[in-house]
């Protein structure tokens, strides 16, 4: 694969293969290493200065983890709240609670 005047036999961190045109292309900003272009195809990313977590599901990173999930400061990655819980700051602290299966769940 093509990249920077070398030709290699595979793409390096930070670089996704494209096969079709036979080169390395550059991931999406924030993303360390991705598997094809565009910022859902993170596969890990990169946290240097503002912190970035890798968002499990869609495959992108953010400085912020979406609703059912909690950000993990030693790994980088946003990790599931219990079932009970919409919105929470660890694994079973809730901040707020959603309805499982018709059943209502209260702080």
């Amino acid at each position: 694969y093509f990249l920077n005047n070398s030709c290699l036999s595979f793409c390096p961190t930070g670089y996704y293969t494209n096969a079709s045109i036979r080169e390395c292309e550059p991931c999406a900003t924030g993303c360390k290493s991705c598997f094809a272009a565009g910022a859902d195809s993170c596969t890990s990313c990169h946290t240097v200065g503002n912190v970035s977590y890798y968002l499990t599901g869609v495959s992108s990173c953010d400085q912020n983890c979406t609703d059912g999930y909690y950000p993990n400061a030693t790994s980088h990655l946003c990790l599931k709240c219990v079932s009970a819980c919409a919105t929470c700051s660890s694994p079973t602290l809730c901040q707020s609670c959603q309805s499982v299966n018709g059943v209502a769940y209260y702080l």
